[in-house]
């Protein structure tokens, strides 16, 4: 029997932008009298590299259709890929075909949020009044801060006498006081409305105190490397190469001035250049710059960068904020960067070395930690003298955060889960425990006591786990991955909005678990954190511990 097959190759040119199609349709027919007759499909030569489809229609005698499409790439180097597997290029990537991977970054930004709250943006240095009270506080304050929450997203000012390296030439390069002048006015007027670009300002104030003005070479680095970004990407919002990007990120590390301002250069290139104009673009550009300068605040946020050591109490606690801050703040850009794959629509190439950019970073954070206690040791009053004391955040402010968070979370969940009820439940459920704050403060007395509640890096373990768990289940509940993201979204938030309203309506207490001066509650306490760290480090390492603990309490 005849048979005619219409063959319509569709070529969806996909030139590795984000969203930029073309499409070419190539339409051949050819009867076959051989049903088992095998085609050889010529992709014509000026296909751009790229993604493309080829969909093959069959017209049997009787009319009927079936229709096959066929998936292949072609690669920088001109070659065609039947499997659709081109390293040198960038894949598109869908997060419903990803649920877990999905999941865990959720889960990860969720647990992170609940942990370090809003210190970055609430706060850039304690006042001196504040931190003389932090000095003259109990020594049980301090043995109690690696499992509770901490002020950690400011800059304090040590109080000690003076070292050798106030004595020191090493800072007194050319021009100091004048930049030590412009990056203090700036902070405090920043201040007033931008507590974030003021604390930007001020991260580099340790580097400054021990190497002077010097320490502004880094910016011109920061400059070349924000324009040497857009030569190498053509201008497009995808990050350049692995080497420039993690010399950013380390140069964003060290000051995250420097940081922000290669994340300036690239989001106005990008935007000049023409490839600001979708969602994809948008927040694909606006991901990338945050790797500049965020992995620094991160870990600040989760552990103080700095803190005086007096004893083996105030010992320990350095040598906490040390490994969780590099744990934790590795972890972040780990996730920051595979979650570029959901923002841009693609796999990016740099999502391949996310694992190894965070174990840099983990160990550059830990770099930075060193330099910032040689700084408060040897150059004690050059560091006061680098105090600058800012004005109080707005209560409006506060509304104005909360405003762009909420959109955020919005803006970027829709690419994910699509515009579903689900979605506009989640965002419900992401803001209410701001509202319960609110709620909280009017009570006259506390419903709550917070001395069993989970904080600092015990709670974002609680928060994690319990988020994965949520996950695990519906996982195993929901099989279609568009469906399962769309329900996850909403589940995921409880254990946050839970734990949110348990401290919105909880008190102060004096009294705290493992509170005391015995020798046996002082070692219960640091075996309780050494678990809690050895917890999130299985956790980081990706082991499935909620799956492992739902599977332990549902036999």
């Amino acid at each position: 029997m005849k048979k005619k097959i219409l063959l319509g190759v569709v070529l969806g040119l996909q030139v590795m932008t984000l969203s930029a199609w073309a499409q070419d349709t190539v339409v051949i027919n050819k009867p076959v009298t051989n049903p088992s007759e095998q085609l050889n499909i010529d992709v014509p030569a000026d296909t751009a590299p790229g993604f493309h489809d080829v969909q093959i229609q069959v017209t049997d005698a009787n009319g009927l259709v079936s229709e096959k499409t066929l998936q292949f790439c072609k690669n920088l180097k001109g070659e065609i890929h039947w499997n659709n597997i081109c390293p040198d290029l960038d894949q598109p990537f869908n997060p419903a075909s990803d649920p877990k991977g999905s999941t865990s970054i959720a889960v990860t930004a969720l647990a992170l949020l609940g942990a370090i709250g809003g210190s970055i943006a609430g706060s850039s240095q304690s006042s001196s009044d504040s931190q003389s009270e932090q000095s003259d506080q109990s020594q049980e304050d301090n043995d109690q801060s690696s499992v509770q929450s901490v002020d950690a997203g400011e800059l304090i000012a040590v109080e000690r006498a003076a070292g050798w390296g106030d004595k020191k030439r090493t800072w007194r390069s050319p021009l100091t006081s004048h930049v030590d002048s412009f990056f203090g006015q700036a902070a405090q007027q920043f201040s007033r409305f931008s507590p974030l670009m003021a604390r930007l300002l001020l991260d580099g104030t340790y580097l400054r105190s021990i190497i002077g003005s010097l320490e502004v070479l880094l910016y011109p680095l920061a400059i070349y490397i924000g324009f040497h970004t857009l030569s190498l990407n053509g201008g497009k919002a995808v990050p350049a190469t692995l080497g420039i990007t993690l010399l950013g990120m380390l140069v964003g590390l060290a000051d995250a001035y420097a940081g922000f301002i290669i994340a300036f250069i690239f989001t106005i290139g990008v935007i000049v250049s023409g490839n600001f104009n979708s969602r994809h673009h948008i927040l694909t550009t606006l991901g990338v710059s945050i790797l500049y300068f965020a992995p620094g605040l991160i870990a600040s946020a989760i552990r103080p960068v700095r803190r005086e050591v007096k004893d083996f109490s105030t010992l320990w606690e350095r040598g906490t904020d040390y490994a969780l801050a590099a744990l934790l703040g590795g972890w972040a850009t780990q996730k920051l960067i595979q979650s570029l794959g959901g923002l841009s629509g693609f796999k990016l190439a740099i999502m391949n070395h996310a694992n190894a950019i965070g174990v840099i970073m983990g160990i550059a954070i830990i770099i930075r930690l060193i330099i910032e206690d040689f700084g408060t040791y040897s150059y004690p009053e050059r560091h006061r003298s680098l105090f600058v004391e800012l004005a109080s955040v707005s209560h409006r402010h506060h509304w104005f955060v909360l405003a762009f968070r909420t959109f955020a979370f919005f803006f970027t969940a829709e690419l994910f889960v699509g515009n579903c009820f689900g979605l506009w439940l989640a965002t419900a459920l992401f803001i209410a425990p701001k509202f319960l704050d609110m709620a909280g403060e009017r009570l006259s007395t506390p419903i709550l006591k917070s001395t069993f509640l989970p904080k600092g890096a015990f709670k974002l373990l609680v928060t994690a786990v319990i988020g994965g768990i949520f996950g695990a289940i519906l996982q195993k509940e929901i099989p279609d991955g568009r469906t399962y993201l769309q329900t996850a979204i909403v589940i995921l938030t409880v254990p946050s909005l839970i734990i949110g309203a348990l401290y919105a309506f909880a008190g102060e207490s004096e009294k705290r678990i493992l509170n005391g001066n015995s020798l046996a509650s002082r070692y219960a306490y640091r075996l309780l954190g050494l678990v809690v760290f050895i917890f999130l480090i299985l956790l980081v390492k990706g082991t499935d511990l909620s799956g492992l603990i739902w599977g332990w309490l549902s036999k």
